[in-house]
């Protein structure tokens, strides 16, 4: 937790830590109580059992608001970030007042994704499986595998999910973005009070 003031969470994306988001922490800290961590299988937070989901990470943070008594606040999330995000509106609307998403999808899917991602995404599932096979103990493959895997099969969100959402979301992602536009808008498009 850093500064003081409105409640802020921010959710950094997959591979990433809280150590990628201290231009945004030392940023928003100035007027709000930013409030950060390592998300499941990332950083210095341990994986846990079984094999890892949007969800399962989502209600991590909500867990960590509950233990810290937040009972609202605001939320920017970056890529897998934007997704968990997007769940804690969906499944605790009470706790988000306002939300931020960059480069969130709803599925992992060709409508959704970019022609080109799969080609880099397939050869490293390929690789971490291969070294899993073999044994290979220079480094948790298992771990690397179930982060891309991750990118591969998940999130599975239904578009009717999106309009549970009442709280103010500024939809985002760049013009080159692994999330194709016409899904960021599709996105945009369904969020009752959404802003692109």
């Amino acid at each position: 937790v850093y500064g003081a003031g409105k409640p802020l969470l921010i959710i950094h994306g997959n591979g990433q830590s809280i150590v990628d988001l201290a231009a945004q922490i030392a940023y928003f800290s100035t007027d709000n109580q930013v409030i950060v961590a390592d998300s499941r299988g990332h950083g210095k937070t341990g994986l846990g059992e079984g094999e890892l989901t949007y969800i399962q990470m989502m209600e991590d943070y909500n867990s960590l608001l509950t233990q810290l008594q937040i009972k609202e606040l605001n939320v920017i999330g970056w890529s897998d970030g934007g997704i968990q995000a997007l769940l804690l509106a969906i499944h605790h609307p009470d706790k988000v007042a306002k939300m931020a998403t960059m480069g969130a999808n709803l599925r992992p899917d060709a409508t959704a994704i970019n022609d080109w991602v799969p080609g880099l995404l397939q050869p490293l599932s390929d690789y971490f499986n291969k070294m899993i096979a073999t044994g290979d103990t220079s480094a948790d493959w298992n771990h690397q595998h179930q982060l891309v895997n991750i990118l591969r099969t998940q999130p599975n969100i239904a578009i009717e999910e999106l309009h549970k959402i009442k709280a103010p979301v500024l939809v985002m992602a760049g013009d080159k973005d692994i999330i194709r536009g016409s899904h960021t808008l599709e996105i945009f498009d369904n969020i009752p009070n959404a802003h692109l």
